[in-house]
C-alpha cells in the first residue's frame, strides 16, 4: 500500500472513530448517568498518558522538539490558554451539546467551526466573503436553521440548551484550531496537543473536582470508557494526524466530515437516536458548507503547486 492510499484510509478511520466516541459519551450519560463535565476531564486525564506513550515510542524517547518545549518557559502560558481555552473548551462544550441533544446532532453543529474561522479570517483580513465562502456561509446558516427548528421560525425542535451548546462547540472547534498555530508551527501538532490532553485534564479535574464523582462501573460502563478513551481519542489522534502527515491537512480535513456521518449513524444504531429527514436534510447543508470550504482550500492548494512545477520546469528549461 502506497503512502496516499494508507493516508486516505487511516484518516477515513480516525474520522470513523471520532464520531464513535460521541456516541460512547452519548451512551454513559444517558445510561449511567455520567456529569458531562466528569466526563470530559476523566476523558482528557486518560488520554494524557496513553497519547503521551504512543508519542514516546514513536519518537523512541524524548526528541530534540520535546526537549525544546519542556526548556522553553515562553510557551508555558500559551500551552496553558491552548490547553484550557481550546482543547478542554471543545472537549466540555462538545460533550454538554451530546447530554442535550445527541451525538449526530451535536457533532453536525460542531462542524459550524470551519465556517467560524472562514469569517474569522475575513474579518481579521478586513475582506468580503469570496463567492465559495458566501455559498459554504449560506449553506451552513440553512442548515442550522433547519436542524434547530424545522423550518418553523416560532419553534425549536431541540432545546435552547442543546442549540446553545451546540454553538459553543462550534466556537470551542475554531478556538481550538486558531489558538495553537504558533505552538504546532514550532513543536508538531501531536506534542502540543499531548500536552494539552495533560494540562487541560489536570486543570478541568480540579476545577470540576473529579473524585467527588462516579458511575457504577460494569462491563458495558468500562468498555463505553474504553471505546471513548482509547478508540475515540488516542487511537483517533494518532491515525489522524499520521493521515495528516501522507495526505495534507487539507485533504484529511475533508474527509474528517465522516465524523458526523459516523456519529449519527453510531447514534440510532448504539443508543437508537431517530433522526427526520428533515434533521438529515439540515445536517447535510451544514456538510455541504464545511465541504464547500475544505474543497476550495484543496483547489487552492493544487494550484498553488502546480505553479511552483511550472516555475521550477521554466527554471531548469533556462539553466
Amino acid at each position: 500500500m502506497n503512502k496516499r492510499a494508507r493516508g486516505y484510509l487511516i484518516t477515513i478511520f480516525a474520522s470513523i472513530a471520532w464520531g464513535f466516541s460521541g456516541v460512547c459519551s452519548e451512551f454513559l450519560m444517558k445510561e449511567y448517568q455520567a456529569d458531562p463535565y466528569w466526563l470530559t476531564a476523566i476523558r482528557m486525564l486518560l488520554a494524557a498518558p496513553t497519547t503521551m506513550v504512543f508519542l514516546l515510542i514513536k519518537d523512541r524517547g524524548i526528541s530534540e522538539l520535546h526537549k525544546k518545549l519542556l526548556h522553553n518557559r515562553r510557551s508555558y502560558l500559551p500551552m496553558v490558554i491552548y490547553s484550557v481555552f481550546g482543547l478542554a473548551a471543545s472537549q466540555l462544550t462538545y460533550v454538554v451539546a451530546i447530554g442535550y441533544s445527541n451525538a449526530g446532532t451535536a457533532t453536525v453543529i460542531e462542524f459550524l467551526g470551519p465556517i467560524l474561522i472562514v469569517l474569522f479570517v475575513c474579518i481579521t483580513a478586513r475582506r468580503l466573503p469570496k463567492y465559495t465562502e458566501l455559498f459554504a456561509i449560506i449553506f451552513a446558516l440553512f442548515g442550522t436553521f433547519i436542524l434547530a427548528t424545522h423550518g418553523k421560525i416560532d419553534s425549536l425542535v431541540i432545546s435552547t440548551q442543546a442549540l446553545n451548546w451546540g454553538l459553543a462547540s462550534a466556537i470551542g472547534f475554531a478556538l481550538y484550531t486558531l489558538i495553537p498555530v504558533k505552538l504546532i508551527r514550532r513543536y508538531g501538532s501531536e506534542l502540543v496537543v499531548a500536552y494539552g490532553f495533560i494540562i487541560g485534564g489536570i486543570i478541568l479535574g480540579l476545577i470540576v473536582r473529579v473524585w467527588n464523582y462516579s458511575i457504577t462501573w460494569d462491563f458495558m460502563s468500562i468498555l463505553a470508557m474504553a471505546g471513548l478513551v482509547i478508540i475515540g481519542t488516542t487511537f483517533a489522534f494518532s491515525l489522524f494526524l499520521q493521515g495528516v502527515g501522507d495526505i495534507g491537512p487539507v485533504r484529511a480535513s475533508l474527509i474528517s466530515c465522516l465524523q458526523p456521518i459516523s456519529a449519527a449513524f453510531f447514534s440510532f444504531l448504539l443508543v437508537g437516536t431517530h433522526f427526520t429527514l428533515l434533521d438529515i436534510s439540515g445536517m447535510a447543508l451544514i456538510l455541504a458548507g464545511v465541504i464547500i470550504v475544505s474543497l476550495k482550500d484543496l483547489i487552492s492548494l493544487k494550484r498553488s503547486s502546480n505553479h511552483e512545477r511550472q516555475r521550477l520546469r521554466q527554471r531548469s528549461g533556462h539553466q
